[in-house]
């Protein structure tokens, strides 16, 4: 059985049939009966649709996004086509709108300043955000290591001249600035920097509170907001690791799904399935049914009624399921070390794990002794090997990836 929810299923209904009329959606929505027939028998005649989807509809939309464009971006292109995700006017207002509602929740104007850590090329994230802190009247900054141009060191600098209290970043960028930090000399961390905004990935909660450890007491690391360049913010993040929908902007489907996660303890009747959504809003891309390719675990909070969601990762076919994943990354964050980066490497043919953690210089951990811990703990069947610090790796090059894929297949 799936989830459907939305703040108002009624209104929701009559602009699914505007939008699937405006973007010419077959079967056509207008044939529905609005006034007797559900939400979800109205979105059963529409097709799911998908990223190749959106590539395609973009091929003959270009007159529309030439006339109507006030931000033109487009996704990375290291899977597969780049897709383009402009913005109008419109959409660009809502995308800021609930970052800025997210930063709200954290942030207070004079007293906070963020470093806003990220590439910034042809995305239109960044650009929302900035103009969120703008209105909220929180200064912020925005930085990136370059060769020769942004040093790390001046990165540290930067933060402390501004007073920086607040990184809003990817898991994987933060990770390798606290790493290069711990090695300046002497090593240190910015006096002001508090809290850790992150988003753009998957953040379990081991990893979060691994990232506190790092940054010290007092810290906090959370997720920001949850959203991908075509579909822009759809939820945020809160302090204990799950997001809430912004169920007035989108219908949020959830399909179930098996393999995935375990449900919460002493959460009854959650779901765990891939998560399809649809934009309410006009926009200039046909968010409609559009599958996100993330699990989700959803369960209905007791006392407020509304929907918890928690993010399990990505919907794959990698060897060891997403629940083996987190036990796996929660037994590499809890051997006793500071932990900046790790990556697993599975071999199906003979159930092998070839495993690579990164730690501090210096580290008195070795590989055999990680090994024996995670077997230990794990009780797979699997075997693995451990490498700490190994001597040439690609984290240690000097220009970072926004993100990272931690489990892949040999």
């Amino acid at each position: 059985m799936s989830l459907i929810f939305t703040r108002d299923p009624e209104a929701a209904k009559q602009r699914v049939v505007s939008i699937a009329a405006t973007f010419g959606i077959a079967p056509l929505a207008p044939d529905f009966d609005t006034a007797s027939g559900s939400l979800a028998e109205l979105l059963e005649l529409l097709p799911i649709t998908s990223k190749r989807h959106l590539v395609s509809y973009g091929q003959d939309a270009t007159d529309e996004y030439f006339k109507n464009g006030l931000l033109f971006s487009e996704t990375s292109g290291t899977t597969s086509a780049p897709l383009q995700t402009p913005r109008s006017m419109r959409d660009f207002k809502w995308n800021t709108l609930n970052q800025l509602c997210a930063y709200k929740r954290y942030l207070q104007p004079s007293v906070d300043r963020v470093a806003v850590l990220h590439p910034s090329i042809l995305s239109p994230f960044v650009e929302a955000s900035a103009c969120a802190l703008q209105e909220l009247g929180v200064g912020y900054v925005r930085v990136y290591p370059i060769p020769e141009v942004c040093e790390y060191s001046r990165i540290f600098d930067v933060f402390e001249r501004c007073g920086i209290t607040t990184i809003m970043s990817t898991p994987t960028l933060v990770y390798k600035l606290l790493y290069v930090f711990q090695r300046l000399s002497p090593a240190r961390l910015p006096r002001y920097l508090k809290r850790l905004l992150l988003t753009g990935e998957y953040l379990s909660p081991a990893s979060a509170t691994n990232l506190q450890r790092l940054l010290g007491n007092g810290s906090a690391a959370m997720p920001f907001v949850y959203g991908a360049s075509e579909t822009a913010t759809l939820m945020f993040g809160m302090p204990d690791g799950t997001y809430r929908a912004i169920s007035e902007d989108f219908i949020f489907e959830v399909f179930p799904v098996t393999g995935s996660p375990r449900q919460p303890a002493g959460e009854t009747g959650a779901l765990t399935g891939r998560l399809v959504v649809t934009w309410l809003r006009q926009g200039l891309l046909p968010i409609v049914r559009y599958d996100t390719n993330d699990i989700f675990t959803v369960w209905k909070e007791p006392h407020t009624g509304d929907y918890v969601f928690r993010f399990d990762g990505r919907r794959d076919t990698y060897p060891i399921d997403l629940h083996q994943r987190r036990e796996l990354e929660n037994a590499i964050y809890s051997l006793g070390v500071p932990v900046f980066h790790f990556e697993c490497k599975a071999n199906a043919t003979n159930n092998h794990l070839q495993i690579v953690i990164i730690t501090e210089s210096g580290t008195e951990l070795q590989g055999s002794t990680a090994a024996a811990t995670l077997r230990a703990q794990l009780e797979w069947t699997w075997s693995l090997t451990v490498a700490v610090n190994p001597p040439q790796y690609r984290f240690y090059e000097f220009s970072p990836t926004p993100k990272s894929n931690r489990f892949l297949t040999c």
